[in-house]
């Protein structure tokens, strides 16, 4: 059986646009995505982030992070 952090790298091992909690939350069913963010990073996995801006459902300006893997650090 596969796992949440294991659902999590192969995502961000496929997509270049990264991956936000919201996403997780709605395509891995992963409601603690920074939470299994750090216990990849401390397996040693090369997860990379930044801060987005993007308009939550009442119309607000809300910073949210988005975690990706830059290509390069997988070769």
């Amino acid at each position: 059986m596969i796992n949440q952090r294991q659902r999590i790298l192969a995502f961000l091992e496929t997509a270049p646009s990264g991956l936000t909690s919201h996403e997780a939350e709605k395509k891995l069913a992963c409601a603690r995505l920074a939470a299994r963010v750090s216990e990849l990073r401390g397996l040693g996995h090369p997860i990379q982030d930044k801060w987005i801006y993007m308009r939550n459902r009442y119309g607000q300006k809300v910073k949210i992070k988005r975690y990706f893997i830059n290509k390069a650090d997988l070769t």
